[in-house]
């Protein structure tokens, strides 16, 4: 049945934490990534709107005021835990925190810098810290990136699967995931739009790396959404 009280309301974080505080009642542990999903799903399911502001930072915000109030703990690196009405931690008929390396909790590949979009697939941007470092001492703008696409909800999963834990010297850094309702075809037009200005990387292994960054390809969604507006305007 849909809340008529959230017909037409955004989202933001005042909305996100009544939404998380049921989750919590639900299920005691959860994924930062499965919050933000279930979130938006119910916020939509009960006639709400997406808003202005980025869904992952208005879950963040709103988990922000939670732990504030004694709400909900962290519990490892991107889990959070609720706790019961005495304010104690609830650990029974859970599962234990997930316990990870000190490099792997330092690094940045599991955690999104941003996520942007809406939909259950995603086209994501990483690429090795390294990189990054060197064009800023170089004062470029860009440097190698990887893009590629999973219709999987978690990017993490894809991005092991690519074996980069013996490929690159550092743990990959993911810049940017967008989510979409097709991520095929999302990433076919963004790799034809760099194919087009000539950024694919030279003698590259595989076609999906090119000289680009998180905050261009960004620029570049927000302008093709724009455009999709267009199009399909009466």
């Amino acid at each position: 049945m849909i809340n008529m009280e959230s017909m037409g309301i955004p989202l933001m974080p005042s909305v996100a934490r009544r939404i998380i505080e049921e989750l919590f009642k639900r299920q005691r542990l959860w994924k930062r990534g499965d919050l933000i999903n279930e979130v938006e799903r119910i916020h939509a399911e009960r006639g709400g709107i997406a808003g202005n502001q980025d869904r992952s930072a208005v879950v963040s915000k709103a988990l922000g005021y939670l732990q504030e109030d004694g709400k909900v703990l962290k519990a490892g690196y991107g889990l959070w835990q609720g706790k019961s009405d005495d304010g104690a931690d609830v650990t029974a008929d859970i599962e234990p925190p997930i316990v990870l390396s000190a490099s792997t909790q330092e690094g940045d590949m599991w955690v999104a810098e941003k996520e942007i979009g809406v939909g259950p697939e995603s086209v994501y941007v990483y690429f090795n810290p390294n990189d990054r470092t060197l064009a800023s001492h170089e004062r470029r703008a860009v440097w190698e990136c990887k893009i590629g696409r999973t219709s999987a909800s978690e990017v993490r999963s894809r991005i092991q699967a690519q074996g980069t834990a013996t490929a690159i010297s550092h743990e990959p850094v993911v810049g940017l995931i967008i989510r979409t309702h097709d991520c095929v075809a999302l990433e076919k037009v963004l790799h034809s739009s760099l194919r087009l200005i000539d950024a694919r990387v030279p003698d590259s292994v595989g076609v999906e790396w090119f000289m680009t960054s998180p905050q261009h390809i960004e620029k570049w969604f927000a302008a093709f959404q724009d455009v999709l507006s267009q199009l399909s305007a009466d």
